[in-house]
């Protein structure tokens, strides 16, 4: 399992993953932020693609909540280099 914080950037739904050592204000850029939060990542045959993007909690550095669902889909298709809508 690997886990981590996110923030996804607007307009285009962009995750940027990091270390838990960082915070989220360290990476705040110009850009309009969508969500931020708690990741993890772990392995399940059940899932489409054989993995499981889970995210929960807020960025209090930021003060932004994570969008649990549609965070993990962003994330999920970062990571698989495949078009969100395919999830």
């Amino acid at each position: 399992m690997n886990k981590g914080k996110y923030i996804i950037f607007n307009p285009y739904n962009k995750p940027l993953l990091f270390n838990e050592f960082f915070e989220h204000k360290d990476f705040k850029n110009q850009d309009e932020i969508k969500s931020a939060g708690f990741f993890w990542v772990s392995d399940d045959k059940n899932e489409p693609y054989g993995i499981k993007v889970t995210c929960y909690g807020e960025s209090i550095s930021l003060g932004v909540k994570s969008i649990p669902e549609d965070d993990a889909k962003d994330i999920k298709a970062m990571l698989l280099n495949i078009p969100k809508g395919i999830l």
